[in-house]
């Protein structure tokens, strides 16, 4: 498993990127070998953007990199849209992936020992003003 976290900022029209990205990414999660590409946004500040990747292997991502839809991003994403200040963390194997999921955020499973108990006693209290 190939996992990489990559941080930027778009010093251009956020929603002119988002156009222009969405349909690249939309792309790359077709990918043989993708198992997450996801954007996400910093909803202190709109101009700072992550790319979170997750590819079965190395080899995967790497035959991903010279594709013609990532190759666009990489030509054309300051120069269009104002990309810059790129930070890539990558962990070349990141060993076996596991997936759980809940359906609502107090939904902890029993597994979750502490933190379960800890979330049930603050339900058991009045509900809080955010």
């Amino acid at each position: 498993m190939f996992v990489a976290h990559v941080s930027f900022v778009v010093d251009g029209d956020c929603a002119r990127f988002e156009q222009w990205f969405g349909p690249l990414a939309a792309r790359t999660r077709r990918v043989d070998g993708c198992e997450l590409y996801e954007l996400l946004r910093d909803p202190f500040d709109p101009h700072r953007a992550v790319i979170v990747e997750a590819w079965t292997s190395v080899a995967a991502r790497n035959a991903y990199l010279v594709m013609p839809h990532h190759v666009e991003m990489v030509a054309d994403g300051t120069r269009n849209h104002g990309l810059r200040d790129f930070r890539t963390m990558a962990w070349n194997s990141a060993g076996e992936m596991t997936v759980s999921e809940r359906a609502r955020s107090e939904a902890v499973g029993t597994d979750r020992g502490e933190m379960r108990r800890l979330v049930l006693d603050r339900l058991a209290r009045p509900e809080v003003d955010p």
